[in-house]
């Protein structure tokens, strides 16, 4: 075995051992009283709370919060510029006793109450606050909010004329510097979360157009640092221009697989291997800033090429116009030749390379603020891995992925539901034999997945299938563990997991038909 071999299986092996270390798997928020001075430094962005809300007067809080959403959150959307976003808002160490995580709830509550009292007319920034409120939603499993909050929002930036054929158009002679640099971040943020969204739960996407030009390339900005608040990990050059410009082409790729596979006119338009050669030429033209060292974002728009991979060759609707039994020939108008790509090969390839990007984001950043895009990503990745016919519960980067989901879920009800669906869906595979005897698999690991397991009192993971009972609810979440407890169903593969994912965090909304199942590859 070589030394690059060598090395990356010792690697997979000590995010193993390390399951349960000191990021482990219970959220680091629920301290009853923090003080932000004993742990981090003074936050990066300084903004006032007044007028901006009403639900506190620090300044240090609103800073803190700040600094986080536009740290780890803000640059994998970008939907707002942050310059003009931070100007404004600051023209006009963190002491509060109490359980911290409410404070969301309140801030959220006090958006939807200025939302029902603004005006109906759309404007810009109606459009950013209901896309903020979406990010929110779409996290929720109580609600189907998620949904109708982006569609809302498409439906705005219509209107505005930012997206869409239809409507007026905006260009950029009509617009201040300002407006039409929050414009153009606006459309095309919009339009990368219409592409993510859909495409990834097997949807067509709703915008086919974007109306304002693209955000240029700023090398100035890319260099400017990155720093991991409130860590004192190693910051990093931002790259978030870079990021940003290759979201958008990767956004374009997507925005046609979703309508060539998943659209109304599927099989009318681009082959499945046209667009994977797309995505593959996508990844050969990255520059140098996407080898070695790089920000959280670029590792996670590196993960959403491997995820397009997935859907595109997993997720797939079925042909029936390819289902007649007479013989084909080179001359028929339906002889299909062999395919180029292997749907196994290009599909288990991209979950092992979602398990490198996930130990590089945990090497260098840890996985406790992850984006939650990283957790569709595992998750994906981990349902891939257990569709191989040879699945191998002992296999390292499946276990490094169920390490590093352990961390991510734990953060959220929605995360917390799918490492339920997760963790069932592992003991359904039948392998506790294998992972019974495993010396270098750890003793939690083995409760976790072994489908006997030694130690059959309550475990902290019982209580993740709270929530679940919302997919019995109503027929159109189409249920779970039918005839069974929440406890005890036998898991789901890898299209039921994803209706399921659907339906727990962004609902089932009106505008979207039945989705057309695929059939296995």
């Amino acid at each position: 075995m070589d030394k690059e071999k060598i090395q990356s299986t010792i690697s997979k092996l000590e995010d193993v051992k390390d399951i349960f270390n000191v990021e482990g798997t219970e959220p680091p928020f629920r301290s009853k009283v923090m003080d932000l001075h004993y742990i981090c430094d003074e936050a990066p962005i300084k903004v006032p709370a007044k007028p901006w809300t009403a639900v506190t007067n620090d300044d240090d809080l609103v800073s803190h919060l700040v600094s986080l959403y536009f740290t780890w959150d803000y640059p994998v959307n970008a939907f707002l510029d942050q310059d003009v976003f931070l100007k404004y808002m600051g023209a006009p160490a963190y002491v509060i006793p109490g359980d911290i995580s409410s404070k969301g709830c309140d801030f959220l509550a006090e958006a939807e109450r200025l939302k029902a009292d603004s005006p109906s007319r759309p404007s810009l920034a109606t459009l950013q606050g209901t896309l903020l409120m979406y990010e929110r939603y779409a996290m929720s499993r109580d609600d189907d909010l998620g949904y109708i909050m982006l569609h809302e929002a498409i439906r705005m930036g219509e209107s505005l004329g930012l997206v869409g054929s239809s409507g007026p158009h905006i260009t950029s002679e009509q617009l201040s510097r300002d407006m039409d640099a929050s414009c153009r971040r606006t459309a095309w943020g919009l339009f990368n979360i219409d592409t993510m969204v859909h495409t990834g739960f097997l949807r067509p996407c709703l915008i086919a157009h974007v109306n304002m030009p693209r955000v240029g390339r700023d090398v100035g900005q890319d260099q400017l640092l990155w720093r991991p608040y409130p860590t004192h990990r190693q910051s990093r050059p931002s790259e978030i221009s870079l990021y940003f410009d290759e979201a958008c082409n990767l956004s374009t790729i997507a925005r046609d697989i979703s309508r060539s596979m998943f659209g109304e006119e599927r099989h009318q338009q681009l082959s499945r291997e046209d667009l994977y050669e797309r995505l593959i030429r996508w990844k050969e033209l990255l520059p140098d800033e996407f080898d070695g060292a790089m920000p959280p974002h670029l590792i996670l728009l590196l993960m959403r090429f491997h995820t397009l991979a997935v859907n595109l060759f997993s997720c797939v609707p079925y042909d029936s116009s390819n289902s007649s039994d007479a013989p084909k020939t080179p001359e028929s108008p339906r002889y299909s030749p062999e395919p180029k790509y292997t749907a196994w090969n290009v599909t288990q390839s991209a979950a092992q390379g979602i398990a490198a990007l996930t130990r590089l984001h945990r090497r260098e950043y840890g996985m406790s603020r992850a984006h939650p895009f990283a957790l569709y990503a595992i998750t994906l990745a981990l349902f891939t891995m257990m569709e191989h016919q040879s699945f191998n519960v002992l296999d390292q980067d499946f276990l490094s992925l169920a390490s590093a989901l352990s961390i991510v879920a734990s953060r959220s009800a929605l995360g917390r539901n799918l490492f339920h669906i997760f963790r069932q869906s592992v003991r359904a595979k039948a392998q506790g034999d294998r992972i019974r005897d495993a010396s270098s698999v750890p003793d939690e690991l083995k409760d976790l997945f072994d489908e006997e397991p030694t130690n059959r009192g309550h475990s902290r993971f019982d209580d993740y299938a709270e929530g679940l009972e919302k997919l019995n609810r109503d027929e159109k979440y189409h249920g779970i563990g039918e005839g069974q407890s929440l406890q005890d169903y036998p898991g789901l593969g890898l299209s039921d997991m994803l209706d399921r994912y659907e339906s727990l965090s962004l609902g089932k909304d009106s505008i979207l038909p039945a989705r057309q199942y695929p059939a296995p590859c």
